[in-house]
């Protein structure tokens, strides 16, 4: 079973049994390196024997070599020297063979001693560490959450229970059980990976042994290099999976205020309550019971659990269930926070809430309300907006910043920037912004939707449609995957969003020359910010980060074949008809834009960094419309200050965004500098 972090806030059924998994499987994991060395010391007894019957035949082929050798060529005949001199070659074979077999059992044995030191000895510490990971922290862990749930019971059994002590109480031991659980999967992961370490030492050993008796490796070689890339591949996404793992928990502890009872996506209510014994009528113990609600049938299923007994409970008696009729508050029994629940099956259930907030969420469920849950949020258009904003202003200045999107600004800058400006819609000048600010703001705002970019419908799909033989994409076709980011499969904020991030990356990358990032850095970078698994385990995130690294190479190589809508080539017919050479230049794919109408309608609107439009004109034409034909970018050669009203004044060396001809002017052009449209001489730019 795969462990979800979410879960530890439940501490449920589900969690206990996953954990009782992952503990087997490093119980397995002990008996398994202890049955590899004791077959790698029968294979070290049985080479040093091996060792020496081939020493001992070296010694008698050497003997054999000598005695035939004694006799000289003085007084034979020339027929006979002859044939002296080829036993004495015959001889002298035999003398280095012997010496070959000698210098290749020391090999061996140099092997076989090195093996012990790197190999044996290893792997005896290892397993020395998780016995000890086991037989310590796992005994502390449980005996952590008995006395929680000891104290929490104790506590609910006074007539005023000390709330918050309690919430406290919980909050502390959360923390302690998602790190246990942290801790237990990153000692198994990382236990593979030193496990592959201590092979790997023990095949290098091995390589040298059959280099030095001139053995080919090329083969296993090769074999090693993939390999040692593949590790350092998996080390990464752990790393990768260890931040993620942490920032989702700061982001449920943000509330300060840990829910005993959570709404999952599959339309149910779970939680701890406990529920009353009677006997005549009267309440007499309280059993710890694990509640699953069925929102939809209002079915309700209680499961006598102890999560200090996980492997006990699952001999418990069989889970108590029925259809909600009613649900009512109880006042008779004397303790806070308790309710009946009535069934159609005419069963009534006196039930207890761990806290008042639990107790109002338990009845609300039960009656059949549902408003306490917010549905998944996507992207606001206007903070879409606001985002691309931030994008541009990157762009008109940054994209040069060594270390772009790698090095992250400061905190509290970056959080005004994005609370004031990108969700609150306050008033801001990007061009005071710093460089960073933006890039970690612009970051940080995609990482804390409600669900990725992407969705989760698409993460899962990444997820379960991997290839762990296949490090590319490859095995997803382009069609499957234009299907997914489809229009009835993606939202179109979440599409445009995409599309302006896609080209705003390649941007990036296309300056990696002084930014140091990339197409590669940046997929590394931006695969954890824009997929991300509804459950959070281990295996989850290494999967998303590995797959969505990969993912996103292919959506920054292939956009305009992903999202023809929303890309359009820089080639147009007429352009291809009119310049023969025009088939001779790569150009890259830019965005479609919006109309011509749009863009003067937009240009003439005061802009969202403060500065104020203007109706454009050039030689008394107060208006004018943009040619048919491609948009591009363009890099300014000299610097220009404006002379008109609609001019746009500019330095040497700056990038101009979505370049355009206007029809009936010849030699101007329109364009966008640092967020500012206007008209641009054509003399002064190259098209890029």
């Amino acid at each position: 079973r795969i462990v979800d972090y979410n879960a530890c806030l439940l501490d449920g059924p589900d969690l206990r049994g996953a954990l009782l998994d992952q503990e087997r499987m490093l119980d397995d994991s002990v008996k398994s390196m202890k049955r590899v060395i004791d077959s790698f010391n029968r294979v070290r007894e049985t080479g040093l024997s091996h060792s020496e019957a081939l020493l001992a035949f070296g010694r008698a082929i050497s003997e054999l070599g000598a005695g035939s050798s004694d006799s000289t060529d003085a007084g034979k005949p020339s027929s006979s020297v002859g044939a002296l001199k080829a036993e004495r070659e015959m001889a002298s074979f035999f003398v280095q063979l012997s010496q070959d077999l000698e210098y290749i059992e020391e090999a061996r044995r140099r092997w076989l001693q090195n093996s012990q030191r790197l190999f044996v000895d290893e792997l005896n510490s290892q397993r020395a560490k998780i016995k000890a990971f086991l037989s310590d922290t796992r005994r502390e862990y449980y005996e952590e959450t008995r006395r929680f749930y000891h104290n929490q019971e104790r506590a609910l059994a006074k007539a005023a229970p000390q709330e918050r002590d309690m919430d406290m109480e919980r909050i502390e031991y959360f923390g302690r059980t998602y790190e246990y659980v942290k801790a237990l999967q990153f000692r198994q992961a990382m236990n593979k990976s030193r496990f592959f370490e201590i092979i790997a030492s023990l095949q290098s050993v091995w390589k040298c042994f059959y280099q030095e008796c001139n053995d080919n490796l090329g083969d296993r070689e090769q074999q090693m290099h993939h390999m040692n890339k593949s590790v350092m591949l998996f080390n990464s996404s752990v790393e990768s999976a260890e931040k993620e793992l942490d920032e989702n928990k700061q982001q449920l502890l943000s509330s300060q205020l840990l829910p005993a009872s959570l709404r999952t996506s599959s339309g149910q209510h779970e939680g701890y309550l406990l529920l009353a014994q009677k006997k005549l009528g009267i309440p007499t113990s309280w059993q710890r019971c694990y509640c699953t609600l069925t929102l939809e049938s209002r079915h309700i299923s209680l499961q006598p659990y102890s999560p200090a007994n996980p492997a006990g409970s699952s001999a418990a008696a069989a889970p108590i269930s029925g259809v909600v009729s009613s649900v009512t508050e109880d006042t008779s029994s004397g303790r806070k926070f308790t309710f009946e629940v009535a069934t159609i099956e005419g069963r009534s259930l006196l039930l207890q809430a761990y806290s008042n907030s639990n107790f109002r969420a338990w009845v609300q469920a039960l009656s059949g309300q549902r408003g306490s849950v917010s549905d998944e949020q996507l992207p606001g258009q206007a903070d879409a907006d606001r985002l691309i904003a931030c994008l541009r202003a990157l762009e008109s200045r940054g994209l040069q910043e060594e270390g772009l999107y790698r090095v992250e600004g400061q905190n509290r800058e970056v959080e005004e920037l994005l609370q004031s400006f990108v969700l609150g819609g306050s008033p801001c000048n990007l061009e005071t912004v710093g460089e960073r600010v933006l890039s970690t703001c612009i970051k940080r705002y995609l990482k804390r939707l409600p669900q990725p970019l992407l969705t989760f419908d698409f993460v899962e799909y990444l997820i379960n449609s991997s290839d762990p033989a296949n490090d590319s994409q490859s095995h997803r076709p382009l069609a499957k995957l234009r299907d997914r980011l489809s229009t009835d499969k993606l939202p179109a904020v979440n599409r445009r969003l995409l599309a302006e991030l896609l080209q705003h990356l390649r941007r990036v990358a296309d300056q990696s020359a002084a930014n140091r990032m990339p197409a590669d850095n940046l997929a590394m970078v931006f695969a954890p910010t824009l997929c991300w698994p509804r459950q959070m385990n281990l295996q989850s995130v290494q999967l998303c980060a590995v797959e969505g690294k990969q993912l996103l190479l292919v959506l920054m190589q292939k956009a305009e074949e992903l999202l023809p809508d929303l890309f359009q080539s820089e080639a147009s017919p007429t352009d291809d008809a009119a310049s023969p050479s025009s088939d001779v230049e790569s150009r890259a794919p830019v965005l479609r834009q919006a109309s011509g109408d749009d863009i003067i309608e937009s240009a003439n609107k005061s802009s969202s960094f403060g500065r104020g439009g203007s109706r454009l004109h050039r030689a008394g034409q107060l208006a004018f419309s943009l040619a048919d034909g491609p948009r591009c970018c363009a890099k300014t050669l000299y610097p220009c200050r404006a002379d008109a009203e609609g001019d746009l004044s500019f330095n040497a060396d700056e990038l101009v965004y979505d370049v355009h001809r206007i029809d009936g002017v010849e030699g101007w052009c329109c364009g966008v500098i640092g967020g500012r449209r206007g008209i641009i001489p054509l003399n002064y730019v190259q098209m890029l």
